[in-house]
């Protein structure tokens, strides 16, 4: 799979738009699209790390050297928590479950991964829940 596919399709995967990964990559949501439709195939080697944390891949699996992963089990530090899933919502009376869903979140704050906005809507979005 190429580079642009695998950008397209993990994008969808994570109801992200183009704004969303161009506002976390420093580029403009036209340079997003041109990637994604393989326009451009040079991306600069400062813009691969950004852009495959922003769809939450290691920089291997958004080149296709190794295989994108399931949700489940791409690295669990740089994996994204769906706090929207039926999934996470049953299991948000486990405390030992928050904590982690907590320093997930944290850890993807840290990684500027998440905006502070984001880390704080996401962080409140949670606590609600317990």
């Amino acid at each position: 799979m190429s580079m642009s596919d695998i950008i397209r399709k993990r994008r969808d995967e994570l109801n992200l738009t183009l704004l969303d990964i161009a506002k976390k990559v420093g580029v403009s949501e036209a340079t997003i699209q041109r990637y994604e439709s393989g326009q451009i195939i040079n991306v600069r080697q400062d813009k691969i790390g950004k852009l495959a944390a922003a769809l939450q891949l290691t920089p291997k699996q958004l080149l296709g050297w190794e295989d994108v992963q399931s949700e489940e089990t791409i690295s669990k530090g740089t994996s994204m928590p769906n706090f929207d899933s039926k999934e996470t919502k049953s299991r948000t009376d486990d405390p030992d479950e928050i904590i982690s869903l907590l320093e997930k979140l944290a850890a993807l704050h840290a990684k500027n991964i998440l905006t502070d906005e984001e880390y704080i809507g996401k962080k409140r979005d949670l606590l609600d829940r317990l």
